[in-house]
């Protein structure tokens, strides 16, 4: 299977945090992609995504959101616990999607798509991950120039 568009956004991922994310395919996995940390032989941590490329869609704007998503999991450390509350979960989500959602609108990607993808998706947050979509969208429609982290005055620990 080939997917050309992984090794370009993982490259503009990187150029964006520094960050070097190990990526693992495994055509198993029940979900698009999951974030995680793993071990290597002598210990060390490795922040790894696994990508499920089956279900992965083959549309580089989506698989820019999935990606960013699931980098910005490792980017405000989400996968260091894991026993938490349905709350604090959905908090994290929404956390993960500002960070996708700002690197598609910074990198240019094609908002339109990725909300088609979604309004299709039946989860706790679909909303809200619409909303943070549609408010880039129209702001943009707009000319103004986003800060999502302060357009979204939330409080996250």
């Amino acid at each position: 299977m080939n997917y050309p568009n992984y090794s370009y956004i993982l490259n503009q991922l990187y150029l964006k945090t520094n960050m070097y994310i190990k990526i693992k395919l495994d055509d198993k996995l029940q979900e698009i992609a999951i974030s995680l940390i793993e071990k290597d032989i002598w210990g060390h941590l490795i922040p790894t995504i696994v990508i499920n490329p089956l279900l992965m869609p083959n549309n580089k704007n989506i698989q820019a959101h999935i990606l960013a998503h699931e980098y910005g999991h490792h980017y405000y450390k989400h996968i260091r616990d894991c026993d938490i509350s349905k709350e604090e979960y959905n908090i994290r989500e929404l956390e993960a999607d500002l960070f996708a959602s700002n690197f598609v609108y910074n990198y240019s990607y094609n908002l339109y798509d990725i909300y088609n993808f979604h309004i299709n998706c039946n989860t706790p947050i679909t909303k809200d991950r619409l909303q943070i979509i549609t408010d880039i969208i129209n702001n943009n429609k707009n000319n103004n120039k986003i800060d999502l982290y302060n357009m979204y005055n939330k409080t996250y620990k």
